[in-house]
């Protein structure tokens, strides 16, 4: 049964008579193509070609009832190599592998490997890319000033702008401090925005607050 081997074998041919003399042994070399007896490991979180922000977990599957231990290399924006420590033991299935820390990272691409090693000596690796980004989107209101009075349609001037812009929103609420609960959305969208949005106020009296969110 082959199926537990791949890539170069030698096959070595004894042959003994009764008396237990041996012949020359007669050798080849044999290369088996079998995927199944690589170590079966990914990582499953970031996903490929996502961005990151702060504190988060890196997971990953491992399946090979052969599995010995497994490694984690990181390539920097510079691809300058760091191995991981604190990696959690190997266990059955999806898990946690560890907790990386970007706040104090610099911010761009970035490769995660995971390599898994069986007890035969064979290695798989895979690889996904993720992109730091620490800096809060740009989310201004520039008009209406803080204190304002206003009446009928109102353009609210706003500007927000980030990068890797998610989505922002523009909502209102009554009173200062409004719950979210109260909030009504005016507009949103998941794109770069500099410009006026009109608002409605025909129908509100007293204090309201205004609040832009990008993410």
């Amino acid at each position: 049964d082959s199926s537990n081997e791949t890539g170069p074998i030698e096959l070595v041919v004894l042959a003994f008579d009764q008396a237990g003399n041996s012949g020359e042994p007669a050798e080849i070399i044999v290369r088996f193509n079998n995927p199944t007896a690589l170590p079966q490991a990914e990582l499953t979180f970031p996903p490929d070609s996502s961005i990151v922000s702060g504190v988060t977990e890196v997971r990953g599957r491992i399946i090979d009832p052969r599995i010995s231990h497994y490694v984690l290399l990181l390539l920097d924006t510079n691809q300058y190599p760091i191995e991981l420590d604190n990696l959690n033991p190997v266990q059955a299935g999806e898990y946690v592998l560890t907790e990386i820390d970007t706040r104090n990272w610099e911010e761009g691409s970035y490769n995660l490997g995971i390599s898994a090693y069986n007890r035969a000596g064979y290695v798989n690796t895979s690889i996904i890319t993720f992109v730091v980004d620490n800096t809060p989107p740009l989310a201004q209101i520039s008009h209406p000033a803080n204190g304002d009075t206003l009446r009928g349609w109102v353009d609210v001037g706003i500007e927000v702008s980030d990068e890797h812009l998610n989505f922002y929103q523009l909502d209102y609420g009554p009173g200062n401090n409004p719950p979210d609960e109260a909030m009504i959305t005016i507009a949103s969208g998941d794109s770069l925005f500099s410009g006026a949005i009109a608002w409605n106020t025909m129908q509100l009296q007293g204090q309201y607050t205004l609040v832009l969110t990008g993410m």
